[in-house]
């Protein structure tokens, strides 16, 4: 979730960010700007620790290659790391594969995306749907959803985290009731929208409208009237 993530609504229905923790963007940026600017520093990360776990294997595989190596790993690693880490200025925090992590089953994106949503298609929405509030809460959500879709990627990577949802629906509709937060997947899902993955690290809910390329959807899926023109 971003924390304190300021928006605000144009008079063209357009979803703008305003400022995020203690930082104001001037002039303000569009919803599809800013997720395009998450995504970047997300897949910087997720490349950041893919580079460490990869030379974390490499390390141990250069180790493990010779006994009198490995017997002098453990007596030799602590003070070689410190003269390396005073020698750049830097500090290492190694990373280790817990015997869940080295266990764990690779699951294709497709299977994992139906194991998520079986866990969360029997959510019912108890609300009204002619509550003004609650059909204020789809406005803001189908509006912020068109706002950040980009045309040139997949469908499937545009899920939107609930976490964001909330934060941004809370933001936009002032003294919205906070009884409404523990709704809002709820009504997403009776609205056609579908959980298809977790986000990390909070695992929260990430959601899709129904329709062609949407995992868990078939080939043949009709779209979702919020695709339309898009």
């Amino acid at each position: 979730m971003v924390d304190e993530l300021r928006t605000s609504i144009q008079e063209n229905g357009q979803v703008v960010v305003l400022g995020v923790g203690g930082h104001n963007f001037e002039p303000p940026i569009t919803m599809t700007e800013f997720q395009n600017a998450v995504t970047a520093n997300r897949i910087a990360i997720e490349d950041y620790f893919n580079k460490v776990i990869e030379a974390q294997k490499d390390f141990s595989a250069k180790i493990k290659s010779d006994e009198n190596v490995e017997a002098l790993a453990g007596i030799l690693r602590k003070g070689l790391i410190d003269e390396f880490q005073k020698l750049h200025g830097i500090t290492i925090h190694e990373v280790r594969n817990t015997e869940a992590m080295s266990q764990e089953e690779i699951i294709p994106e497709e299977d994992h995306a139906t194991k998520v949503w079986a866990k969360y298609a029997g959510t019912k929405d108890v609300t009204d749907p002619n509550d003004v509030r609650r059909q204020e809460i789809v406005k803001v959500i189908t509006t912020v959803f068109t706002s950040h879709y980009n045309k040139t990627r997949p469908r499937a990577e545009q899920a939107m985290s609930l976490e964001n949802v909330t934060a941004i629906v809370f933001n936009t509709l002032k003294n919205l009731d906070p009884r409404w937060e523990d709704h809002i997947m709820a009504i997403m899902i009776a609205e056609g929208w579908r959980v298809v993955k977790l986000f990390p690290p909070t695992e929260s809910p990430g959601l899709l409208p129904f329709g062609k390329g949407v995992p868990t959807c078939a080939k043949d899926s009709k779209d979702h009237p919020i695709w339309d023109g898009l």
